[in-house]
């Protein structure tokens, strides 16, 4: 649930700044981070901001870094290094990408339908 939370802010805040602006990714980074996540923000040597988010979980394919124990993961990070701010916020919590309970699926066909566009 975290994760598509994560990125329903992401589609929010770079529709309404452009895609990870620098205000983007600082807004993404306070909406996650109020809603009670462990998030932090990195800058790199070319002043690019990244959001760092920290996971219980490994996420495979991404580097991460280890910060004061946690696992943090900077997204849409493509550089070599990153100048960290690592201050916590009172009880914030890691995301976690568990399923904890078998996910129950609606057994009903959908009835068929045709689509069509204007025009062609």
């Amino acid at each position: 649930m975290e994760c598509r939370y994560l990125n329903v802010l992401e589609c929010l805040v770079d529709d309404f700044w452009g895609k990870q602006t620098p205000e983007a990714v600082l807004l993404q980074a306070f909406l996650f981070n109020q809603s009670g996540y462990k998030v932090r923000l990195g800058r790199s040597e070319t002043n690019r901001l990244y959001l760092m988010v920290a996971s219980r979980h490994q996420i495979y394919n991404m580097s991460y870094f280890n910060l004061k124990g946690d696992s943090f993961y900077p997204l849409h990070y493509k550089e070599d290094g990153l100048y960290i701010y690592d201050n916590p916020y009172p009880k914030e919590q890691q995301m976690s990408l568990e399923v904890r309970q078998e996910q129950l699926f609606a057994d009903t066909k959908a009835e068929n339908r045709t689509l069509c566009s204007k025009g062609e």
